[in-house]
C-alpha cells in the first residue's frame, strides 16, 4: 500500500471526519498510543479550514481527556457558532420552499441539507448558503415571486446561478448545474440532468421538509461541483465526506451500474469518481465498491494530500487558490502561464459582463481596464502575483492531468 505522508493532527482530523459519517462511530475510536503527541491547537484548526468544526466536535467525546480545555473549549465554540448559523440558514431554505411550494415551482435543493441526509446525523453537516436549482422555462417567474417575497437580485451574472439575498438569508438560485463542462460535452451533462428537478425526493431537515434531486442526479451534481472546486479554488474534506456519506449509503443501489457508472464513462468522470470513492475507503473507512478498488492509490495520496494544503474552497493558501486561474481546463488549448490566465480573464469578461457581446467596441476597453486593475491590485499586495501562482499550479495541473477529467479521448476502464 501506498503510504501517503499525513502529520499527526491530519490523520487525527481524517479519523474524526471518519467518525462523522459512520454508523457507528465507536468503532474508529483511536487507542491512546495513536493519540500520543498531537497538538490539538493544529487539530481543531484544521476542521475548522475543512469547515467541518461541527461534524468532528460532534464525535470527539472519546477524545476529550486528551485535548486542553482550552482548547476543548474553542473547539464547542467554534461548533456552536456553526449550528446558529445553520439554523439561520435553514430558516431561510423553510421560507424559500414555501414561496416555490405556494407557486408550484418545480425545484431541488442541491447540495447543503440535500448532501447532509446521506449523514447518519444530517445536523453535522455544515451549511454555506441555499442553493436550489429551478426549471430554467420558468426563471423568470421564479425571479419575480423573490423579489416579492423581498428579496434583492446581487452579484454580477453567473454562468449557472444568480443569487439572491436579503437579511439572514443568501439563495443561489441555480438555472443549470455548476461544473458543467462546454461543448458537446456539456450538452450531454445538461440533458442527462434535465430531469432532475423533476424527479425529486422528498427530505426533512429540522422544520423543513424540501425536495432533493434522486440519488442518480444526487450523484453527479456533487462529483460535478467536486470536480469544478478542484480545478478552481480548491476542495476540502467537508465535501469528500459528502461523496463518502453518498457511496456508503447508496453502493447497492441498480442506478449505479445501470445509468450513473455508463454515463460517467461517457463523459469523463469515471476516473475522478474512483479516485474519490476510493479515498473515501481508504481514508473515511466507507466500503469500497468493485469498480474503485483498483485506482492508483498514489494518486489518491496526491489528491488528499491537495485538499489539505488548500482547505475548503482554498481558504487556506491564497496563492494556491488563486492559481486555478493558471490551470487549463479540459478541452482548452494548452498555453503558457500567462496565456492562459489572460484567456481565463477573456472568459471572465464574457461572464461578468455580457453586455460586451452585443456590443464588442466596449470589449477592449473592459478588457484593458481589468488588466490594470489587477496588475494595480498585484503591485499593492492585495493581489497574489503571477508568479507566486505559477509553482502552485503547476503542481496541482500534474494531479488534474491524472485525473483526465472530461477525457473521452483514452476510453477509461
Amino acid at each position: 500500500m501506498y503510504e501517503i505522508n499525513l502529520t499527526t493532527e491530519q490523520k487525527i482530523v481524517l479519523n474524526l471526519a471518519a467518525m462523522s459519517i459512520a454508523d457507528d462511530p465507536a468503532t474508529l475510536v483511536l487507542s491512546e498510543t495513536e493519540l500520543n503527541g498531537v497538538n490539538w491547537v493544529k487539530v481543531v484548526d484544521e476542521t475548522i479550514a475543512q469547515t467541518i468544526p461541527l461534524a468532528t466536535y460532534d464525535v470527539a467525546t472519546p477524545y476529550k481527556k486528551y485535548v486542553p480545555e482550552t482548547e476543548w473549549s474553542r473547539w464547542k465554540n467554534v461548533a456552536m457558532g456553526v449550528l446558529q448559523s445553520d439554523f439561520e440558514i435553514a430558516s431561510a431554505q423553510a421560507e424559500l420552499v414555501e414561496i416555490l411550494q405556494k407557486k408550484g415551482f418545480p425545484y431541488a435543493i442541491i447540495k447543503g441539507t440535500s448532501a447532509a441526509a446521506y449523514y447518519p446525523d444530517p445536523e453535522r453537516r455544515a451549511l454555506g448558503d441555499v442553493d436550489f436549482l429551478i426549471d430554467p422555462d420558468r426563471q423568470a417567474e421564479v425571479e419575480n415571486a423573490l423579489i416579492t417575497a423581498g428579496y434583492k437580485k446581487e452579484g454580477v451574472p453567473h454562468i449557472s446561478h444568480v443569487i439572491f439575498k436579503k437579511p439572514n438569508a443568501h439563495l443561489e438560485m441555480h438555472f443549470q448545474v455548476a461544473g458543467i463542462p462546454s461543448g458537446e460535452l456539456g450538452a450531454k451533462v445538461k440533458e442527462f440532468l434535465r430531469p432532475a428537478v423533476f424527479s425529486t425526493v422528498e427530505r426533512t431537515r429540522e422544520f423543513c421538509t424540501f425536495n432533493a434531486p434522486n440519488d442518480l442526479y444526487h450523484g453527479l451534481i456533487i462529483l460535478l461541483h467536486m470536480q469544478h472546486h478542484n480545478l478552481n479554488d480548491g476542495l476540502g474534506l467537508r465535501h469528500l465526506c459528502d461523496w463518502a456519506a453518498y457511496v456508503a449509503r447508496t453502493q447497492n443501489e441498480p442506478f449505479w451500474q445501470e445509468r450513473l457508472l455508463p454515463f460517467l464513462k461517457e463523459i469523463g468522470l469515471y476516473k475522478y469518481a474512483a479516485v474519490v470513492t476510493k479515498i473515501s475507503a481508504t481514508y473515511l473507512k466507507v466500503p469500497c465498491p468493485d469498480w474503485a478498488t483498483d485506482e492508483d492509490e498514489e494518486l489518491c495520496a496526491e489528491l488528499l494530500s491537495d485538499m489539505f494544503i488548500g482547505g475548503n474552497f482554498g481558504r487556506k493558501d491564497n496563492e494556491r487558490a488563486r492559481s486555478g486561474a493558471l490551470i487549463a481546463q479540459k478541452g482548452e488549448k494548452k498555453r503558457g502561464p500567462i496565456a492562459t490566465l489572460a484567456y481565463s480573464l477573456h472568459k471572465s469578461i464574457l461572464l461578468r459582463y455580457p453586455i460586451v457581446k452585443k456590443v464588442w467596441i466596449l470589449y477592449p476597453f473592459v478588457y484593458a481596464w481589468k488588466v490594470l486593475r489587477n496588475l494595480f491590485l498585484m503591485l499593492i499586495g492585495k493581489r497574489v502575483s503571477i508568479g507566486k501562482m505559477k509553482p502552485q499550479a503547476k503542481k496541482r495541473q500534474a494531479i488534474y492531468d491524472k485525473l483526465r477529467v472530461f477525457d473521452i479521448d483514452g476510453k477509461e476502464n
